[in-house]
């Protein structure tokens, strides 16, 4: 078996795999949801939940990463958020979307609520789409 360095996969393959990482802590989280009456948690994990620490910590930083893209990927002229971004880093093709502009809507509120972003940059942000938007 050849073994792949992280920058030869696919971004159909790191999307599977990622969506394959999410439904199995979801599962996690409703099994000890299940279990245990939970004491809520600012981000919405449980406190008293049968997760591990560094399992919660993971799953916050997964978020984080999820969130980036799109902060990273959004376009200051247009506010549109591109479709695609390269793993390595290089430039990919400029292509936006309404679908990712609307995930990326959603993301910059819960960037500013997990207190990444500032939330007046969030909210300037939001508004350069939407108005982007409302021209077309």
């Amino acid at each position: 078996m050849v073994s792949r360095k992280s920058s030869d996969i696919s971004r159909r393959g790191f999307l599977a795999s990622s969506a394959g990482a999410v439904l199995t802590a979801q599962n996690v989280l409703a099994v000890a949801r299940s279990k245990s009456k939970p004491t809520p948690h600012p981000y919405g994990y449980h406190s008293d939940s049968h997760l591990k620490t560094e399992d919660l910590k993971f799953l916050e930083d997964y978020e984080k990463r999820c969130f980036r893209y799109f902060w990273e990927q959004w376009n200051e002229r247009t506010g549109l958020v591109l479709d695609r971004a390269r793993i390595d880093g290089a430039p990919s093709i400029h292509i936006g979307s309404i679908a990712a502009t609307g995930f990326g809507l959603t993301a910059f509120c819960i960037g500013a609520e997990h207190g990444w972003v500032p939330r007046d940059q969030a909210r300037n942000r939001v508004l350069t789409s939407l108005r982007f938007l409302q021209r077309r």
